[in-house]
């Protein structure tokens, strides 16, 4: 027998590895970004977002093998100042990040969660009764872009333009506007056959949970880490433009895109080139399986004419720990190289408020 073919191949190896050096918090501010759920890269300026703020974190490429962070207001961006979120002081759940046309563009899960039993508490009945109580949080229903502009004196380095690189009075921050009971995406699922009945689940319970963005000029790709129906999962194709106010809208049909991911759920996307990479890992709190699938063409394609179910190539699994390290951000390098940070680092990884992040060859 051929247990060759009933396997999956060893997971690929690091090339290499590079420190992202956030530094410890001063006072007043939250812990450094350790748990990243989102990474975009502009020449030599990195962004990182964790899923539990409402901030971006900006690192610049500084000496071989480290990114730091930005001195200054540059180097954190409270995006509570910069669009009008429902609750200032409460976090977005940012999970996805890309760089269209010299946009920033953000997404935040548009997910529900579940209380949990407090941290060092005993799983009393008191414990398990919170169990029964899902959240909504209306900042998660985000979906929004900033305008990038290179420093002065350094076409390398990107900022946020009015905020550290000069303003251009042609491009000001939009965002989809959100109400109470989120924004006009989330009221069109709620309706949907297909995705509306995940809606009333908690995330990483196989409730929605959107996880990573690409961006095509007006045309917007969302990844579904959940639902995972029939072992196939979904994105999201959506039209968003900006009216003369600035504001962002949607525009036309939401398109669901079928993949077979083999059974995992989306946890990020890149667009590399016409292609389109997909980070695939499980849909519920598991450590893995975890790979790098590949749509070619899928910028090229438009939005008619393809198959209802794609099978994106699977181009090489990941390696995962035991309850830590789970890749979760992608990030494209100028060489083709493929940065991969992870949530819930291991202990390896942390080094006075610098983590260290992988480096894999695309095949």
């Amino acid at each position: 027998m051929d247990y060759a073919r009933e396997t999956w191949p060893d997971p690929a190896q690091p090339s290499g590895s590079v420190w992202l050096h956030l530094d410890e918090p001063a006072p007043g501010e939250d812990p450094p970004a350790h748990d990243v759920s989102a990474a975009a890269r502009a020449g030599d300026t990195l962004f990182l977002a964790a899923d539990e703020c409402a901030e971006l974190e900006v690192l610049d490429r500084a000496e071989e093998g480290r990114w730091r962070r930005r001195p200054g207001e540059g180097g954190r961006l409270a995006l509570r100042r910069l669009f009008d979120l429902p609750d200032p002081d409460d976090e977005m759940d940012i999970e996805g990040l890309a760089i269209d046309d010299g946009w920033l563009w953000i997404t935040g899960s548009h997910s529900r969660t579940r209380r949990k039993p407090k941290k060092g508490a005993p799983v009393d009945a008191a414990a398990i009764e919170r169990l029964a109580e899902l959240k909504d949080n209306p900042n998660r229903f985000f979906i929004g872009r900033l305008p990038l502009a290179p420093l002065a004196g350094d076409g390398a380095r990107h900022g946020v333009a009015g905020v550290d690189a000069a303003p251009d009075p042609q491009r000001a921050p939009g965002q989809l506007p959100i109400k109470a009971d989120g924004n006009a995406l989330g009221r069109r699922l709620r309706e949907d056959p297909h995705l509306g009945p995940f809606m009333r689940l908690a995330a990483k319970e196989n409730g929605l949970d959107v996880e990573g963005i690409a961006v095509d000029g007006e045309r917007v790709l969302l990844g579904l880490r959940g639902p995972v129906i029939n072992t196939w999962t979904c994105v999201l194709e959506l039209r968003i433009a900006a009216g003369k106010s600035g504001k962002l809208k949607l525009h036309g049909e939401v398109r669901k895109r079928w993949l077979d991911l083999d059974g995992l759920g989306v946890r990020d996307l890149k667009r590399r080139g016409e292609d389109l990479l997909i980070l695939a890992g499980p849909s519920m709190a598991l450590d893995g399986p975890v790979a790098v699938h590949r749509w070619p063409g899928w910028a090229g394609a438009g939005q008619g004419g393809e198959a209802p179910l794609q099978k994106p190539e699977r181009l090489m699994d990941l390696p995962y720990g035991r309850s830590c390290d789970h890749p979760e951000a992608l990030a494209l390098l100028e060489d083709g190289g493929l940065l991969v940070v992870s949530d819930s680092p291991a202990r390896r990884r942390l080094s006075e408020g610098a983590l260290l992040a992988d480096i894999f060859t695309l095949p």
